[in-house]
């Protein structure tokens, strides 16, 4: 049974969910029944097998009830190799032979996947799934590298078996966590731990990294866990959650930073775009802020009608909907000011700070668009981000952070085209 001192490690209303934690979960799909209820909402009133895309196939949750729910073939895309395996595996069981298409790959060259693997060009799906971040069989693997409560090789690349595979050339060209920690830069290691895993600490963790680094080589989850947690302070449980690691944002910044993760969530968004057929649906689900601002800037820029040389206005965020700086305010002693006023206040102040060099900014401003007048592309129907119930964040904890943003796709061509052409030199659009 559970010992005297997890029972003091978190607060009395979250017990259940530390004793979640104790135990190996399979992947469980997150706000799956939501995810689903978008796309058959969109898709009810078309006619034939409809073609969606899993962009990120995991453990198959998402395609399984696809499949069991919908007349339709789905495109199951993952770039981890054993989720590729249990694609295969599947396709080719008796309940859904003939219904999966299997593709090992990168959603962000989802265009050229399904060029070359199906011969799809242009518009061609109904449907297009993205559930982003790391999933639960990655971080129960400790060969793997994900997790900094098992003790594994410093791994944390995504088309990895782990164990430092590099039994292909395209493994062979990229860098693992433990080639980061041993052999970057100071500063650099630094930058990559505020930017993609906005840790505060980034530089006193850096320093510590180094200073471990100097005496012995990194080569393990754990000791890099450990070496965070100790220049950082505090543990495991001692956040605001009441489990929180105080190696987790750390360990985030690095994945995402190995895996490229954000410049493949802008490209895959823009393979999205592309890809699908007029009145169809794009569901997004995304675990940290990074995701969901790229999205949600996504979505705002390719919902509103803009003219070339006119700069696109932020829409008012809804006063019934709290956000990130919400909470923040909430937390601040002696507010004066109203919400909103209070709410731009701070946000002309971190533009100031973004226009000298920090914050992320507008993540889409630097992306080349067409000349001439652009209409919508997209149509958002999830007003506000669609976030886990309490008994699912009970029953799967690792759901807590997740949110669903959707959105039908117009008959307007894209905002972002990606200036690919088909086999035969023609244009897509």
């Amino acid at each position: 049974m559970f010992s005297r001192p997890l029972q003091r490690l978190c607060p009395k209303h979250l017990f259940s969910r530390c004793k979640a934690y104790v135990h190996t979960q399979r992947h469980v799909p997150v706000l799956l029944e939501e995810a689903l209820h978008q796309i058959r909402s969109a898709s009810e009133n078309k006619e034939g097998t409809r073609l969606f895309c899993d962009a990120t196939f995991g453990d198959g949750g998402y395609t399984k009830k696809l499949l069991d729910r919908l007349d339709c073939k789905v495109v199951a895309i993952d770039q981890d190799p054993l989720a590729y395996e249990r694609a295969v595996d599947l396709a080719n069981s008796a309940a859904y032979r003939d219904r999966i298409i299997p593709i090992q790959g990168k959603f962000g060259d989802l265009v050229s996947l399904l060029q070359h693997n199906v011969n799809l060009h242009g518009p061609c799906l109904d449907g297009i799934l993205f559930d982003i971040g790391v999933s639960s069989n990655q971080l129960d693997e400790a060969g793997r590298g994900f997790s900094f409560k098992k003790d594994g090789p410093l791994d944390m690349r995504m088309a990895s078996r782990g164990d430092s595979d590099n039994s292909t050339r395209d493994l062979q060209k990229t860098v693992t966590a433990e080639v980061i920690v041993n052999n970057f830069a100071e500063h650099h290691i630094a930058d990559i731990i505020y930017q993609y895993g906005e840790e505060r600490q980034s530089r006193r963790i850096a320093r510590a990294i180094a200073t471990a680094r100097g005496k012995a080589p990194i080569k393990t989850t754990k000791q890099l866990a450990d070496i965070v947690s100790s220049a950082v302070g505090g543990r495991w449980g001692a956040g605001a959650d009441g489990f929180k690691h105080p190696a987790v944002r750390t360990f985030q910044g690095l994945r995402v930073y190995i895996n490229d993760e954000l410049n493949q969530l802008r490209l895959g968004l823009k393979s999205a775009e592309l890809l699908l057929k007029p009145t169809s649906p794009l569901v997004c689900i995304t675990f940290h802020s990074l995701e969901d601002r790229i999205l949600k800037q996504f979505l705002r820029k390719c919902s509103a009608p803009q003219s070339v040389g006119v700069p696109h206005q932020s829409t008012t965020v809804d006063a019934g909907e709290l956000d990130d700086l919400d909470m923040d305010m909430l937390n601040r002693p002696g507010l004066r000011m109203g919400r909103d006023d209070e709410k731009a206040r701070v946000r002309a102040k971190r533009e100031r700070k973004r226009k000298k060099g920090g914050g992320p900014g507008d993540m889409w401003e630097h992306e080349d668009s067409e000349n001439g007048p652009f209409l919508p592309s997209f149509h958002v129907v999830t007003k506000r981000a669609v976030k886990p119930t309490r008994e699912e964040v009970q029953s799967n904890p690792r759901a807590r952070s997740a949110k669903l943003r959707a959105a039908i796709r117009t008959a307007h061509p894209p905002m972002f085209p990606l200036n690919m052409e088909d086999a035969s030199g023609h244009a897509l659009w």
